[in-house]
């Protein structure tokens, strides 16, 4: 076996929600002197965001940093990992880092407002939101995640504050965008 094999065998395992086989597998990998590449740790990472366990995502995204280059796959992944669990303050500095690191990252910045919303910080979303369009063109993915953190917590002046902005900034709401802020007025 090689790197490529045991990288086909991790992603397998992602794909079945077998988080522990996938550890299992990078771990014989080092042991046999078949180095992980960055494929490898990333699909390991989306293992363990598939079976909700954050921490370890972290643990083997700054394990990646280590010994290969991370990738926006691996960042995206430990974010997603993060979202899941509703771990925003640890999505918010991936997310951070990937800045600073000057990745792109629209799918990113959509995560980590998920994530916000996921732990009712629908003010913090909206912070986010707002500082992204100094360095980033929000779409209508992010709008919409920010339009559920506020349909979340039944906010609903600030979904239809979004909507609105939407409009005036030419970025065309989608059904998930209406269908929030609908929900958000239910609520509110």
């Amino acid at each position: 076996p090689n790197t490529i094999s045991y990288n086909a065998a991790i992603t397998v395992c992602e794909k079945g929600r077998e988080w522990q086989h996938a550890l299992a597998l990078l771990k014989t990998m080092c042991t046999r002197k078949i180095w992980p590449d960055t494929t490898s740790y990333s699909a390991a990472i989306s293992a363990c965001e598939k079976g909700k366990h954050w921490e370890v995502a972290l643990e083997l995204l700054k394990e990646c940093k280590t010994w290969t280059t991370v990738n926006t796959i691996s960042y995206n992944a430990a974010i997603s990992a993060c979202e899941k669990c509703a771990e925003w303050q640890w999505a918010l500095s991936l997310l951070k880092t990937m800045w600073e690191e000057e990745f792109s990252l629209n799918e990113e910045l959509q995560a980590a407002i998920s994530a916000c919303e996921k732990g009712k910080r629908w003010e913090l979303a909206l912070e986010l939101l707002e500082e992204c369009k100094t360095w980033a063109t929000p779409d209508t993915i992010i709008y919409s995640a920010a339009i559920s953190a506020c349909e979340k917590c039944a906010t609903w002046q600030g979904a239809l504050v979004l909507l609105e902005t939407m409009w005036e900034e030419k970025v065309w709401p989608n059904t998930k965008s209406y269908n929030a802020a609908i929900s958000a007025c239910e609520k509110g």
